[in-house]
């Protein structure tokens, strides 16, 4: 039997819960006895399932109807810890639901919906634009008061380099299916983005796949079901593999691992990339990269001098996306170029 058990509660998006997985690994190197479980929306468990130091994956389905089983469930593990890394309504109440003595979260000044009502620990406040990940790091010393150290590590309890946990369990993926054995060190380009705003304009993908595909470059192309049509138009000579609506989490981060480098807007594949030590070059517009850029992935930024950017924005309220459309093709390639 675990000494200490402790639930992570990160139910999305998909950046962010690839952005925490480092968390329990960090854990256990503290104490090896320690039972790290992660509350997570349905559609993104796939990518937590990746992670070995992960005990238990609970699966939120998003139906009201599924709250009350969440409920029982959390109630009845007897959690010591709760770490409430999203800062809405709903991650609060699951962290209270856990009755855990130390329900750590957000400071009040950060927090949205009333969320820090729920927890009783909190981070320090900061600035808008402060680093998503390191204030994951932060909560990680807030729990040595109840878990005490197994190992020698760290006071703040985060490694000199982060291991995120998901590797191992990627390299076993199968990818017969899509013919992996032809592509030559490919280069993964990511179609879209979950917000309208961070998504670059079609014609700017076409005349990146044509100067890349000009120095024989394969190109994989990757994204969602809504990503088919796009990707169709891309595919120019027989140097484009279109993988886009075709794989689920896991195959896509296995596809990552074997890439060489992956192009796309801030989104979701490009943190996976960061969690499998992968270099990213992440164009950016609504959003700043000073607060969301993936882990150690600094140097992949490609970004234009816009006014109005960041916005923070779903919807552009110039209705122009001024900020992706100033990244042009040309930018991205030589920022490639360096990495090749």
């Amino acid at each position: 039997m675990k000494e200490q058990k402790i639930l992570i509660v990160l139910t999305g998006s998909l950046g962010d819960i690839a952005r925490g997985l480092f968390i329990p690994a960090a854990l256990k190197e503290h104490n090896q006895n320690v039972q790290v479980d992660w509350l997570v929306d349905k559609k993104w468990a796939e990518l937590v399932h990746l992670n070995k130091y992960i005990d238990n994956v609970i699966e939120f389905d998003r139906k009201v109807s599924s709250v009350y089983s969440i409920y029982k469930r959390l109630k009845n593990e007897n959690y010591t810890i709760c770490m409430d890394l999203q800062r809405h309504f709903k991650s609060g109440l699951f962290s209270l639901f856990t009755g855990a003595k130390k329900r750590i979260g957000f400071h009040p000044k950060n927090a949205k919906e009333f969320n820090y009502l729920f927890n009783n620990a909190y981070i320090q406040a900061h600035e808008p634009n402060y680093p998503k990940i390191k204030q994951y790091q932060e909560i990680l010393p807030l729990t040595k008061t109840l878990v005490p150290a197994t190992n020698n590590t760290p006071e703040t309890l985060v490694p000199a380099t982060m291991n995120f946990g998901i590797e191992e369990r990627v390299r076993n993926i199968n990818l017969e299916r899509f013919q992996m054995i032809s592509w030559n060190r490919p280069l993964a380009i990511v179609l879209s983005s979950s917000w309208a705003t961070k998504n670059w304009p079609d014609v700017y993908y076409l005349e990146l796949v044509k100067l890349l595909t000009d120095k024989k470059h394969t190109v994989v192309l990757l994204g969602g079901k809504g990503d088919r049509q796009l990707a169709k138009h891309l595919i120019i000579n027989d140097y484009v593999v279109n993988t886009a609506g075709e794989t689920n989490l896991a195959e896509l981060s296995a596809i990552i691992s074997h890439s060489n480098l992956l192009i796309g807007p801030d989104s979701g594949p490009a943190h996976i990339a960061s969690a499998l030590h992968k270099p990213a070059i992440t164009i950016f517009g609504p959003t700043s990269p000073e607060r969301v850029v993936a882990y150690n992935n600094q140097e992949g930024v490609v970004l234009a001098n816009v006014e109005c950017s960041p916005c923070n924005k779903k919807i552009c309220p110039l209705k122009e996306q001024i900020c992706m459309k100033a990244v042009t093709p040309q930018m991205v390639y030589e920022k490639i170029v360096q990495y090749l």
